[in-house]
């Protein structure tokens, strides 16, 4: 097996060398993974012209010609990072890739969730916490921290009380002629 990708090959060419020669074929899952350098994600990682690129992502684009978008990711659409199969590497946003279904990202996983798993109450797609339970914590924390909370409203106001007057009464000249029309 040759040790280094020939020079002066194309990026399509050197693509279809490292296929050839830096990956082992999974009969299982259908998987080219790769057998070369590997980040410490468990990644592949390749070196083309002095450069380094993610080896999924060089292999695709080389293959099947860049993105349509530059900010799209090349996402896996099998579970196996090592993975470098054209045909299992689709073009998406950063956002669908991290919330893809295999995904095991605490962000997919909790995009995923239903109903709170403490209290069993519906989520919803806007709120992506259980209100049931976050009422509950807030009112908790209030009782747990009343004292300090009112001991630190108090010094501020002492400390603002004239800044505050004066506010006030800006506002109030300011306004005070649209009050007096009404």
């Amino acid at each position: 097996m040759p040790r280094h990708c020939p020079a002066g090959l194309t990026a399509a060419e050197a693509a279809l060398w490292f296929l050839e020669f830096r990956t082992t074929y999974d009969h299982e899952t259908g998987c080219r993974l790769w057998a070369g350098a590997k980040t410490s994600q468990g990644y592949g990682h390749l070196c083309y012209e002095g450069r380094w690129h993610g080896a999924h992502r060089f292999i695709k684009k080389a293959l099947h010609g860049p993105p349509e978008d530059p900010s799209h990711h090349a996402a896996h659409q099998c579970p196996h990072r090592a993975c470098v199969e054209p045909a299992h590497i689709e073009w998406q946003t950063a956002r669908a890739n991290t919330l893809d279904h295999a995904s095991k990202s605490p962000s997919a996983v909790n995009s995923r969730k239903t109903c709170c798993s403490l209290c069993g109450s519906a989520l919803t797609a806007l709120w992506r916490y259980c209100q049931v339970c976050n009422r509950e914590r807030l009112r908790k924390w209030r009782e747990e921290n009343r004292e300090t909370h009112n001991a630190r409203a108090r010094a501020w106001a002492a400390a603002n009380l004239e800044k505050s007057r004066e506010a006030g009464r800006r506002y109030y000249h300011k306004h005070k002629e649209s009050r007096c029309r009404a």
